[in-house]
């Protein structure tokens, strides 16, 4: 069975590493000269939130904060980009997994981090975010002040090499932005926020050092910091923090680490580690002095043997994967037509008569029609006589010795050239590589073409037809049939059948074969879902429900849609490249949640509107059906021209209650 990976842009998409509300992460890959290839990962924002401006710019603002940032300790990243109307990052792929896989991991496993894995962690990422923090601006030279603001387990990556990586700057701002963050706004996850940040205020890049003094606690008391029922009650404890002592958790713990993370944890941000580069200082001190013979490469082999199966899984994963190949350009290298067998035989005569020193060379090479010739055409070129003939074809030497001809008997069944854009690209890099040496083996086959088109042209001028014009079909006289029979050969006669006119074909059919059109190569293709009865839509074409079985012609790239009542829309590009293609998705359930939105202020003339989306049914004050786990923009405006928006996520089968206040947009 063939395996489908969908092509986005000059890429080839191999696996979903991970998806969320608003955009989903590949392993992708990308061939380079000479079939050199590396693996990266591409995050894209999901097509429905395409039109999402606020979420555009937050993505292109990720973009831009991430080129600038060049560390071993922070995920890079490649290229920045849209492909069909989504916006896509290219980034460096780690292969391992997340501190929070990790640590669900190893608990299932009664399983922890030792201290000083616990330390060389902290340190790795502090370096990273010290980075950041001291980043310039490529283009001015100046300080860039970034702050990364969501610093929890989650966005960090633990490679099975032992590297540790930050990534995610989504929500990261820089003090050059054009619009500065408004206070009072709520961006991260909770139970990582600093007190400042749970307030509302203003932060700085001591609020990075807080969340991962959060990290460092829970790592080493091997249990949550701040917790609660809500987020009203873990906002709560955040702005209280009163942090427990780790040796009254586990009295073996340090008391200089202890220090450390009391330190980094300090509710006055004053009273903080002013810098990343201070906290990394004592954590690397606190490693060498207390863990001399701790060694990178020892954390590797803890990681890998905890993830023994995972680790030998992908490792085979990135074999198979290896051998798939994505074409520079996004150009398809197997729309190629080889050279006819008989051509073949053609070529290797000549080469025994020393004709061609070279043309050996090229056997069974890629035949492509001159890019000088018309698409329309070759496509419309067809040989309407019966050309099973023997056709001398004298080719003459260029140095003038004597003319040597040369009979061979030509068989042409078929003659069509695909006009796709990816035929037309296949071409173009194909020409516009290969050597003039290489390029000689054409010569007698371009030659043979030229003289099998002067045949027809005799065969219809000379034999076929009479120089009488009144032989020629006009609109009065003997009908089509009629004259067709009495004189088949007519070049009218021959067109009218290739027309498709049956009865002028049944008329001239006992002496001229019209030119039978080749056959498209189609390609069974397997839809199956789950659940199943999935409407299936080709190129938004309805087909049929899952499960089910579609002869596809063979041309590249096709649009496929799973829709099912209650399930959301999967709609992506597939690259048709071999028979029996299983494709098969895995619906989710539509999830919903209740959210109520207050406004005191929004007067009775007002307008809500949720991810960019106006219904006359949304009111304050009363619940609304919205999709649950994923993030939504909320604006309110009013006739007086003020205005609020929030970005909200709220959990399935909840209800959360939205306060929004009102203000004048200047």
């Amino acid at each position: 069975m063939a395996h489908t990976f969908e092509r986005f842009g000059k890429y080839v998409l191999l696996e979903k590493l991970a998806s969320g509300g608003m955009a989903e992460v590949y392993l992708a890959k990308n061939s380079g000269a000479n079939g050199v290839s590396k693996f990266v990962a591409i995050k894209r924002i999901l097509p429905q939130y395409s039109d999402n401006e606020e979420f555009i710019e937050m993505f292109k603002e990720e973009a831009k904060i991430a080129v600038n940032l060049n560390h071993s300790n922070v995920v890079h990243i490649h290229e920045f980009g849209i492909e069909r109307n989504q916006f896509y990052l290219v980034m460096e792929y780690v292969e391992g997994r997340n501190l929070r896989q990790i640590l669900n991991e190893l608990k299932k496993k009664a399983n922890h981090f030792q201290v000083d894995q616990i330390v060389y962690i902290i340190k790795e990422v502090s370096a990273g975010l010290d980075h950041a923090h001291r980043c310039l601006d490529g283009t001015t030279g100046k300080p860039l002040n970034i702050t990364h603001r969501d610093m929890s387990p989650q966005n960090v990556m633990v490679s099975f090499e032992g590297e540790i990586k930050i990534i995610d700057f989504g929500i990261a701002k820089a003090e050059t932005q054009l619009e500065a963050t408004k206070a009072g706004t709520l961006k991260g996850k909770f139970g990582y926020m600093s007190p400042e940040q749970a307030d509302g205020q203003n932060i700085d890049l001591r609020t990075d050092v807080f969340s991962l003094g959060i990290v460092l606690w829970e790592l080493l008391a091997k249990d949550r910091l701040f917790s609660g029922s809500s987020e009203a009650a873990i906002l709560r404890k955040i702005r209280e923090s009163n942090i427990p002592s780790l040796r009254k958790i586990d009295p073996s713990i340090h008391p200089e680490l202890d220090k450390i993370v009391s330190k980094a944890l300090a509710k006055d941000k004053n009273l903080r580690y002013q810098t990343s580069a201070a906290l990394h200082r004592d954590l690397n001190r606190f490693l060498n002095t207390h863990y001399p013979e701790f060694s990178p490469q020892d954390f590797s082999v803890f990681i890998k043997h905890a993830f023994a199966d995972a680790y030998s899984e992908q490792k085979g994963k990135l074999v198979e994967f290896s051998h798939i190949h994505a074409n520079p350009d996004g150009v398809d290298s197997n729309t190629v037509t080889r050279v006819n067998e008989k051509f073949k035989n053609q070529n290797q005569n000549q080469n025994h008569s020393g004709h061609d020193s070279n043309s050996k060379k090229s056997e069974g090479s890629p035949i492509l029609v001159n890019s000088g010739m018309s698409e329309n055409n070759v496509e419309n070129l067809h040989l309407n006589v019966d050309i099973n003939e023997n056709i001398d074809v004298k080719l003459k030497k260029r140095d003038g010795r004597q003319e040597e001809s040369n009979k061979s008997k030509t068989s042409i069944t078929s003659l069509s050239h695909s006009s796709s854009p990816k035929t037309r690209a296949t071409r173009y890099n194909f020409e516009k590589t290969r050597t003039k040496k290489d390029s000689s083996f054409l010569t007698p086959v371009l030659m043979a073409a030229m003289v099998i088109g002067g045949l027809s042209w005799y065969q219809f001028v000379y034999k076929g037809e009479s120089h009488n014009s009144s032989n020629n079909l006009v609109d009065t006289g003997p009908s089509p049939v009629a004259l067709c029979k009495a004189q088949p050969k007519l070049k009218e006669c021959v067109s009218r059948c290739k027309d498709g006119d049956k009865s002028v074909c049944e008329a001239i059919g006992a002496i001229t074969k019209p030119v039978s059109v080749p056959a498209v190569r189609k390609f069974a293709v397997h839809f199956d879902s789950e659940p199943k009865q999935a409407e299936i839509y080709l190129d938004n074409v309805f087909q049929g429900r899952t499960p089910m079985k579609l002869d596809i012609a063979s041309k590249g790239d096709v649009r496929i849609k799973f829709r099912k009542q209650g399930y959301f829309d999967v709609d992506r590009s597939v690259l048709i490249n071999g028979d029996n293609m299983i494709i098969k998705e895995n619906l989710q359930e539509e999830q919903y949640a209740r959210l109520i939105i207050n406004s005191f202020n929004a007067g009775a003339d007002y307008k809500i509107v949720i991810n960019n989306e106006n219904k006359s049914t949304y009111e304050l004050r009363q619940e609304i059906k919205v999709p649950a786990n994923q993030n939504l923009v909320v604006e309110v405006t009013n006739s007086l021209g003020f205005k609020a928006r929030e970005v909200v996520n709220v959990q399935e089968n909840t209800r959360r209650t939205l306060d929004m206040v009102l203000k004048k947009v200047e």
